[in-house]
């Protein structure tokens, strides 16, 4: 018999001395907040303590303490991140389920403690830094009572400590965003992820018990991993830019009983008129937000615009183009055995310079979500922009809404066709009521002349019916986000 037990990182940060231009203002975190090399974790203020919690995916046979083979990587990584930051120490925690008896499962948890120490120490870190200590049942993160909650619970976390100040954050930005199963959209505790930059390893975090994870990192190009030893490692670029708190695109991970190959399918929608467009070029690529990377398949839609694509399960990026088309980046997923449908897009047709194309899309429910636009004083007065009153193209206000979706997916699209001086608000609100916005994995994407300048994802926080989405300035083409879901 086979018992999964999870190796946990959980960083602690401790603010202690902050002063000068060492000290950054005070902000409010979730509990997966941190850092790592040359990054910094979330600063709440002099003297505050602030945790991000890494998992590593380790299954221990029943009983036994023994680290098999196959999981070193796992721990050379580790200590390899430990040997390049010396100031830090670790005290290693073992940790068991609540099945059997508490002094023989209090004896276990050390033994694993101790085991995976001494792997720490083979792979090169000082002894000295690291203390082993087990808590047996005592310390559960999740229900006892469940397959789900025992898992989690059968674990070793290293808690590392070091100060926080010592390396600022120069130019933070935040990303955060959810992790759900691919098949039940419930959302995945304890997933484990890893932030890259090039092929350094930078930082740990885990998501919490509702598949959330929050991390501030300096502004610039990342990518992200994600393991769960029960389902199948994905990876994410991502893009961090200053002074802005990016809501990414819902991460739908697949259980590892999923593997083969599955189909994906979807159709591409004119963001303009709403119709399929025959004739893309698809160019299909490894991972979520993969622009660069090695094309693995190639295809076309048909004349409706759909596309039907057979993949080996995993993650995968649609580059769609066409002569007189900015690109569309489309990120899906495939499930071994299953045809997952409805991984729609919306291609924008190219525009003009000075112009600016809105184009919201959306999954299955709500069925009817609207976009709203409302204007600087244009002419002596203001204008707002949705489905009752359009707008038009050639007159005041310049802006028109081109498109309206009433069931389901999208595009619902606005262009400012002229921008004038002042500030432009962009939103939406959820006009079926039912259910909450929130489960709507709602998109919105910004294009100019040159393509694609912006996207936004829905926050998983919030309550009201509307999504206020972001500010933009006519006059220097400035787009401030907001994303922020409000009554």
């Amino acid at each position: 018999m086979i018992r999964s037990i999870v190796i946990a990182l959980v960083a602690t940060w401790m603010l202690v001395g902050c002063g000068g231009n060492n000290v950054s203002p005070k902000v409010q975190t979730s509990t997966t907040a941190g850092a790592g090399a040359g990054v910094r974790g979330e600063v709440i203020g002099a003297n505050d303590i602030s945790k991000e919690v890494y998992r590593f995916q380790i299954n221990f046979v029943s009983g036994s303490a023994l680290i098999e083979p196959k999981y070193m990587d796992q721990i050379k990584e580790f200590a390899q991140y430990l040997n390049a930051h010396p100031e830090m120490t670790v005290e290693v925690q073992g940790h068991t389920d609540s099945q059997g008896d508490a002094e023989t499962n209090l004896q276990l948890s050390q033994k694993r403690a101790e085991e995976v120490k001494a792997q720490l120490v083979a792979f090169g870190v000082d002894a000295s830094r690291i203390t082993a200590k087990g808590y047996g049942e005592s310390h559960p993160i999740a229900d006892n009572q469940t397959e789900e909650g025992r898992f989690q619970n059968r674990r070793v976390e290293a808690v590392i400590t070091h100060r926080a100040a010592d390396v600022p954050l120069l130019h933070p930005g935040i990303i955060e965003g959810v992790v759900v199963d691919a098949l039940t959209q419930k959302p995945i505790g304890g997933v484990s992820i890893k932030v890259y930059q090039g092929d350094k390893l930078l930082r740990f975090a885990t998501t919490d018990a509702i598949g959330r994870y929050r991390l501030k990192l300096n502004a610039g190009h990342y990518k992200l991993k994600f393991s769960r030893s029960d389902y199948i490692l994905a990876d994410m670029a991502v893009d961090v830019t200053e002074n802005e708190n990016t809501i990414m695109m819902q991460l739908k991970q697949i259980a590892l009983v999923y593997t083969g190959k599955g189909t994906v399918s979807g159709v591409i929608k004119n963001a303009f008129d709403g119709k399929g467009v025959k004739g893309l070029t698809l160019l299909v690529r490894r991972g979520w937000n993969a622009h660069d990377s090695a094309v693995v398949v190639r295809s076309r839609t048909d004349a409706s615009g759909e596309f039907i694509l057979k993949l080996p399960a995993g993650y995968y990026t649609i580059e769609a183009k066409r002569t007189g088309y900015a690109p569309l980046y489309l990120n899906v997923v495939a499930v071994g055995g299953h045809v997952m449908k409805m991984q729609n897009g919306s291609i924008s047709p190219a525009i003009n310079k000075g112009q600016i194309r809105i184009v919201l899309s959306w999954g299955k429910r709500p069925y009817d979500l609207d976009a709203h636009l409302t204007t600087p004083r244009i002419h002596g007065r203001s204008y707002h922009i949705y489905y009752q009153k359009r707008g038009n193209k050639r007159a005041a206000p310049y802006v028109d809404l081109d498109v309206d979706d009433t069931s389901s997916y999208g595009p619902e699209t606005i262009t400012i066709y002229r921008s004038e001086p002042g500030t432009y608000t962009y939103f939406v609100h959820n006009y079926s009521k039912r259910p909450d916005i929130k489960v709507s994995q709602a998109r919105v994407q910004v294009y100019g002349s040159t393509g694609l300048i912006k996207e936004f994802h829905i926050p998983s926080q919030g309550s009201g019916l509307k999504w206020y989405v972001f500010r933009y300035d006519g006059a220097t083409g400035k787009i401030t986000p907001i994303n922020q879901i409000r009554r």
